[in-house]
């Protein structure tokens, strides 16, 4: 990263990625570390013939809703772990919703900006904390000493004295100091998990410790507890999994985003659903119990890891099946025929175009989109539209508080 000219500039909105926007000589700037409305000076590191990439080196006028960042490690200056940590934190799901709606209107073109109109657009809390301490998992590099980060649009690694982020249990694996020196190799990718179950581990490729040096299983135990009006409609999903296999990392978001998926799909007893990018499970257990052995649920995922633990989680339903697959435009139409509905929880980079082009032919009443990609995720509905399915319902949820990404779930019906 070859750093340029420094710049003073007027931010003057918000884009995908957490930047805000400049212009300068007709040419547009996207600034890290800022809020629309301040005027800034910044250092340009990237120019492109549209475009230019840049960092804040000082707020000229502060925005009212600037505060000080309190994990400055964090922050778009060194590892960009917590880009959005200088916003208050209800000014930062305003943002997160402005984007939002951007890029659906954007990509989404006429058909789904009239669809906006009757729905509402609102960044929701999954709980009632202030962001930090809210992570079951963190990836880190190892260093010659402790553990650290790349620095933001670098290859630089950067060390670490502690992570605000993490849930405060994973502070037990001491990894601010010299104790895994001896046990990880300079330079692999970790993974520190503390699983609802009670499970803290470090996986270090094939390896897993529960201490420095004590070596621990690679399968982590989590639980879902869901909510009912009333104490005896509570229910709890028991699952297991790999301790580096994917798993939503704010404790509270698998809850919330399995009652969303249900309050969307509504009554399902009897039906026949698909859970396409199914991972271990989280969706599918709750879905197959809801759709009963009258019913059937087909999940799917090209994790061999992943579809192993499926299998185990869904054993007490025997009328849902994990396949590993892997999904692409040439079979998901196959893999969603006759489907009553189709869940879809695919990776960031969204189903893509010709993908989606072919679940909008599978002829299920429901699709319900889950994303943690705005613009992947505005892409895709625009194609499933097109296909002629109407956005009926969006929920968008803060799971990743203090940094620029959101959580998006999708309604699409087919009538």
């Amino acid at each position: 990263m070859e750093a340029e000219e420094n710049l003073e500039l007027r931010i003057i909105d918000i884009a995908h990625g957490g930047y805000g926007v400049a212009r300068e000589n007709g040419q547009v700037i996207f600034v890290g570390g800022v809020i629309p409305g301040e005027k800034v000076r910044v250092q340009i590191f990237e120019r492109k013939r549209r475009f230019a990439k840049a960092v804040v080196q000082e707020v000229l006028e502060a925005a009212p809703e600037r505060i000080e960042n309190p994990w400055p490690a964090g922050g778009v200056a060194y590892t960009g772990a917590a880009d959005f940590a200088h916003i208050a934190l209800s000014m930062q799901r305003e943002l997160k919703a402005q984007v939002v709606e951007a890029q659906l209107r954007k990509i989404g073109g006429e058909i789904i900006t009239v669809q906006l109109a009757d729905l509402p657009l609102v960044v929701e809390a999954v709980d009632s904390s202030d962001g930090w301490g809210s992570r079951s998992r963190i990836d880190l590099v190892k260093m010659p000493q402790g553990f650290g980060m790349y620095r933001a649009h670098s290859h630089e690694l950067l060390p670490l004295q502690e992570m605000p982020l993490a849930d405060a249990r994973i502070g037990s694996l001491d990894l601010w100091g010299r104790a895994w020196d001896k046990y990880v190799p300079v330079g692999a990718k970790v993974r520190a998990v503390a699983s609802s179950g009670g499970d803290i581990r470090l996986a270090v490729g094939k390896k897993v410790y529960s201490a420095p040096g004590k070596r621990a299983a690679r399968i982590v135990r989590e639980q879902v507890l869901l909510l009912g009006q009333q104490p005896q409609q509570q229910k709890k999903y028991c699952y297991v999994l790999d301790a580096a296999g994917f798993w939503q990392v704010h404790r509270e978001a698998p809850r919330t985003l399995i009652m969303a998926v249900q309050d969307f799909l509504g009554d399902i007893s009897g039906v026949r659903g698909v859970d396409l990018y199914a991972g271990a499970g989280l969706f599918s257990q709750p879905l197959a119990d809801c759709i009963g052995p009258q019913g059937s649920l087909s999940t799917y995922e090209g994790s061999k890891e992943a579809v192993k633990a499926a299998q185990k989680n869904l054993a007490a339903f025997p009328w849902a099946k994990a396949q590993e697959v892997r999904i692409g435009a040439r079979n998901i139409q196959k893999l969603t025929a006759q489907a009553d509905f189709v869940l879809a929880d695919p990776p960031r980079a969204g189903l893509g175009v010709a993908a989606a082009q072919q679940l909008a032919k599978s002829g299920a009443e429901k699709i319900v989109l889950v994303s943690c990609d705005p613009a992947a995720m505005a892409r895709d509905v625009a194609q499933l539209a097109a296909g002629g399915y109407r956005m009926a319902g969006i929920r968008i949820f803060d799971i990743f508080p203090h940094t620029h990404h959101v959580e998006t779930l999708v309604l699409m019906s087919s009538k």
